[in-house]
């Protein structure tokens, strides 16, 4: 595929963030990718869930998932929905997020390109697809976890979950 055509196919570009190595190998990727097509926008996902009050991922009334604001109040489209717990439980999953963007920029930045953020506390599969939609990406990129094989046949991975489910061209790296 020639640049003239990748650039018009990935104009927009998210990638899952959470500092793992699995979502450094992403970033790398997204950036580089971002780099050499003309005019590609790169946007950056954290989700930090909420171990203790996210248990699954619902739809919401409406059909579509819930996503869960940084205040603790639903939205209309929002994930799962139970952002009940403590403020500080709260202000740590968001200060743990906000660094993973930091970082994120960061990198995009030393090497040249631009990148807008998205910053999102829910279940990670399924906020990772609502912003992606949100950010209109052409192109999801997202690492693949190490966990045991057990673990993601018994629960499934993110990745795999998002693959199956994007709306758009995913690019799982390892």
């Amino acid at each position: 595929m020639s640049a003239a055509a990748g650039a018009s196919r990935f104009a927009r570009i998210a990638v899952a963030y959470d500092d793992s190595a699995g979502a450094r190998a992403a970033l790398s990727r997204a950036v580089a990718l971002a780099g050499v097509l003309p005019k590609a926008q790169l946007t950056v996902i954290a989700i930090d869930e909420l171990p203790e009050h996210v248990t699954a991922f619902a739809p919401a009334a409406s059909g579509g998932p819930r996503r869960i604001d940084l205040s603790g109040q639903s939205g209309d489209d929002d994930t799962n929905g139970s952002a009940t717990g403590s403020a500080s439980t709260r202000a740590r999953t968001v200060q743990h997020a906000e660094d993973w963007i930091r970082t994120a920029t960061d990198y995009a930045r030393q090497h040249g390109v631009e990148i807008a953020s998205e910053l999102r506390v829910g279940h990670p599969a399924g906020q990772i697809l609502i912003a992606a939609r949100a950010a209109h990406a052409d192109l999801l990129v997202i690492g693949h976890s190490r966990h045991p094989e057990l673990h993601n046949r018994v629960l499934g991975s993110t990745a795999e979950h998002v693959a199956r489910h994007a709306f758009c061209s995913v690019l799982i790296a390892h």
